[in-house]
């Protein structure tokens, strides 16, 4: 990928968790070998992240004129609800969300997204 192609900062995550499908062969990275794991994932939660992918994905194609079914919206919402944020305030005064303490896997993903 060339870095004009790149996502800006945090924005890294989410674009290498939509690019797991290709969407011109089908090929999922997700079902592949160590694809979970990249992500921290186990096999138990493939099916939460090929729904957080898309959801994300239809989030993204919203951004270059495409319609945003409300359903991708809900969808979106549910699955951030899983992955709870706290406000993290720094010695200085700082604040910051974070993903809630004791998070594992797909819950933990979701959070950092």
């Amino acid at each position: 990928m060339s870095a004009e192609r790149a996502a800006p900062g945090g924005l890294a995550l989410v674009q290498d968790l939509v690019n797991t499908l290709d969407v011109e062969t089908g090929q999922d990275a997700l079902a592949a070998a160590g694809g979970l794991a990249r992500f921290g994932l186990a096999e138990r939660e493939r099916a939460g992240a090929q729904e957080l992918r898309e959801a994300l994905r239809t989030v993204c194609l919203a951004h270059t004129g495409a319609d945003l079914a409300p359903s991708g919206v809900a969808d979106l919402d549910r699955l951030f609800a899983a992955g709870p944020l706290v406000l993290a305030v720094d010695g200085r005064g700082g604040a910051a969300l974070r993903p809630a303490s004791g998070l594992t896997g797909l819950a933990a993903l979701t959070a950092r997204i």
